[in-house]
Formats: structure tokens, sequence, C-alpha cells
């Protein structure tokens, strides 16, 4: 190799590092050089996040792309997005999932104790697995809002009967029944005698259903949040119309594939009327987002698309790593298939919305990819098509040319600069001209 060749080559080799300061010569527990990412950009993401986008890699996972996509078309983070973009990379980068289960286990037996002459607090699992034949998948079955719920009740409870009332050890007793359902077994409270108060008969109606639902029995507890529901002397009506809607989403979730739509459907039934009542308001934000999930399950295309809309939108996201999340579990589930006509979302979908049609456009390799790219380009003139098209080129297409000088438009602060100097580059010496590409790079390491 002459030397007039060798040196844009290593200057070509510098502008890897170069356009991507992000990058570190080694990952943190490997033995061997990494100069560019190919699954996620360099650490620390929060750089990422911030909008340092550098080279953009059409390899990323798709959550990085789809914050590529953001800060190419110059709409980037508030602080409080950035910190929630990291949160899901480091969850699904660590694999390791805490709730903090203990923690909620612990403030409801420290609140359990505070009442005298209780037993020992039994010993509470949050996770159950489900039936034969899937007996090895565990769930979480209890989750944080019941034990805070238990709490409020219980110091409630203790404020109307006092702390060493007779009431008060029995809803314990029945709260511990409830709890016990949530690792196996099925522990249902007995109905309490006529002559009991009515704000206690409710208590126990609502811990005979939650028992029942815990205990997977999905049908019975939805009858009983619905007499819980009709009864309007008790202080849980408000929240039973919601625990019906859960009831028939577990139901739909643990039960028969063949009945998995239909009771989805109850459930989307359920949730609409819910968010129909003003007079249920105090649940319409926990049922929204319910809502959200059976939408998920019933209709993904549609899902998909709405969830593309609000990634887009320039208005602050309280809930962006859960739409996220959401997103690209839906979008892996129609890119991943090994039979896409099986895919619960068509592959001619993947193009009726500009962020899920770049996506797929910019991690595919087909010659078609660059076609599409090309012709997205010239209809809109936006940079993120621009670096698609950019990403997808030779050195010796015939619009070659016209997009290097396109790249070359580009100004510094721009989040394509990167991307469009180091394709540009790429270009010039794969068309041959190498004393152009030595130029522009000395231009670049000057600046």
């Amino acid at each position: 190799m002459t030397l007039r060749l060798l040196r844009p080559l290593i200057a070509f080799s510098l502008l890897l590092t170069l356009l991507n300061t992000n990058l570190f010569a080694c990952g943190p527990s490997s033995m061997e050089a990494v100069f560019v990412y190919t699954v996620h950009p360099a650490y620390p993401l929060e750089r990422y996040a911030k909008g340092e986008i550098g080279v953009v890699q059409p390899s990323y996972a798709r959550s990085y792309l789809y914050v590529a996509y953001r800060n190419l078309s110059n709409s980037p983070f508030t602080p409080q997005e950035q910190k929630a973009l990291t949160e899901l990379w480091n969850d699904r980068l660590n694999g390791v999932w805490d709730p903090g289960e203990q923690d909620w286990i612990k403030a409801w037996t420290d609140a359990r104790q505070k009442v005298p002459g209780v037993t020992e607090a039994p010993k509470i699992q949050v996770y159950r697995s489900r039936e034969k034949p899937n007996e090895y998948d565990t769930y979480l079955n209890c989750p944080k809002d019941a034990f805070d719920a238990a709490i409020t009740t219980l110091n409630d409870r203790v404020k109307k009967y006092g702390v060493d009332s007779p009431a008060v050890r029995t809803w314990i007793d029945g709260q511990d029944l409830v709890f016990a359902n949530c690792a196996e077994g099925k522990q249902v409270p007995q109905q309490l005698a006529t002559d009991a108060d009515a704000l206690a008969r409710a208590d126990r109606a609502y811990q005979i259903a939650a028992a029942n639902f815990y205990s997977n029995g999905f049908d019975e507890a939805q009858k009983e949040f619905a007499g819980i529901a009709s009864d309007s002397s008790s202080p849980w009506r408000s929240t039973a119309p919601y625990l019906m809607a859960r009831a028939l989403v577990r139901k739909a979730s643990l039960g028969a594939p063949e009945i998995k739509n239909e009771v989805l459907t109850q459930a989307e039934a359920q949730l609409r009327k819910i968010l129909a009542d003003k007079k249920l308001e105090t649940t319409h934000q926990a049922s929204q987002r319910l809502l959200d999930l059976v939408r998920l399950r019933l209709r993904p295309a549609e899902r998909l698309h709405e969830l593309a809309q609000t990634l887009v939108s320039k208005r602050a996201n309280d809930h962006l790593k859960q739409d996220l999340w959401d997103y690209t579990v839906l979008l892996d589930q129609a890119l991943e298939t090994e039979e896409p006509a099986k895919s619960p979302i068509p592959q001619e979908e993947l193009k009726t919305d500009n962020l899920t049609d770049w996506i797929s456009t910019l991690e595919a390799s087909s010659p078609e990819s660059f076609q599409h790219s090309m012709s997205r380009w010239q209809a809109t003139h936006s940079l993120a098509w621009l670096v698609a098209a950019l990403s997808k080129v030779d050195g010796k297409h015939a619009n070659a040319s016209e997009l290097v000088a396109e790249a070359l438009k580009v100004p510094s602060p721009s989040a394509a600069f990167a991307s469009a100097r180091f394709h540009a580059v790429r270009l010039m010496i794969d068309a041959g001209k190498v004393d152009d590409a030595r130029t522009l790079l000395d231009q670049l390491l000057k600046n």
C-alpha cells in the first residue's frame, strides 16, 4: 500500500474517534479493544441522551435509534426525559429488575406489628408461579400498591376503632390470608357475621375479592368486585370497577390463549366505561395505563403508531420510559419475526408513521431500503433521512455525489454533523477521491 493511500486511511480511522468523542478504547470488562460499539453508543449513556449522538450506527438497538431520530429532527429531550432514557437503558443492559419488594413487605409488617396482641407476621413472597404446564414461569402477583393500600387502611381503621380493638385484629387476620395467596395456594377469609358493623363487613368483602384475585380465582374476584361497586355504602366502591378490569386482564394474561382476545375485549369495554364516568376520576389515571396495555395486546399495530406519534411530540412526556419500552417491544415483535406473514404487525404497517419507517429502513440491508431512504430524503429534505440515505449508499452509486454535497452542507452544531462528515469521507474514499477525502479530514482534524 502506498504512503499516499495509507495516510488518508489512517486519518479516516482517527475520524471514527474524532466524530464520536464518547468512545472508550475498551469495554468495562473486556480485554479486547472496542473502538466502535455496535449495539449501543459508548458510555456514559447520559451523554447520548443529552444529544451527543456522534455517528449513528444502524446496528444500534431501537431505543438508541429513536433518540438519534429525535435529535436529528431537532427535538432534544428535557432533563427529566434524559433521566428516563438512561434508566431504561440501564435496566436493559444490566438485566436486573429489582422492584424493591422487600421494602414494601417490611413497611407492611412494621405497620402491622404496632397493633398489640397480633401474632408474628407471616412470611410473604410477592411472586407466584403460573399453573401447569407453565409452572416455571413466575410473575409479580402482589405489587407495591397492594401493600400501600393495606397500610393506609390499617392506619384508618386504627383511628376509627382504636389500636387494641378486636375489629382491627380481625381485619389484620383477614389481610394475612389475602397476602398468603401472593406466592401459592388459595386462602380466602370468611364472611363476617351479620351483626358486625357495615365498614368491617365492607372491608371483609374487599379482602375476599382480593384473595380470590391473588389466588387466580378471576371469575369469582370479578363478581365480588362488581358487588362491591354496586354497594353505595362501601368505601371500596370507587376502586372496585378498576379491579374488575384488572381481574379480566390478569385472566387474559394467564388463561388459555384461545380466550385471550375475548377477555381483553371485555376489559377494554370496562376500562372505557370507567374513563367515561366522572365519579370514578380517582382511578382514571390507572385505568388509562391499563387500557394502553390492553390495546397494545389487542391491536398492536394501532398502538405502535399511536406510541410513535407520542414519542416524536415535542411536548414533555412524563411517561417516556414506559412509552418507549412498549414501542420498542412492539417494534421488536414486528421486525424480528422469522415469519413476517405471521407477525402481529403487518410489514406494510411499518411505513405508516415516520419514526417507525425511519428506524425499520435504517437498519434494513436490502437495496430497496436505500431507494426508500433516498426518496424520503428527496421528499422531506430532513436530516434524519439524509443520514439514512448516506449510510446505505456506496461511492460509485449515481446518487453518491449528490448525497456527499448535501452532507457537506450540514453545519457543525447539527446533530447530523458527525454522521454526515463520516459518510462524506467514506464515500470519497470509496469513489477513489482520496485527495478530497484527505483535504476534508485535514479540515476536521484542525477544528
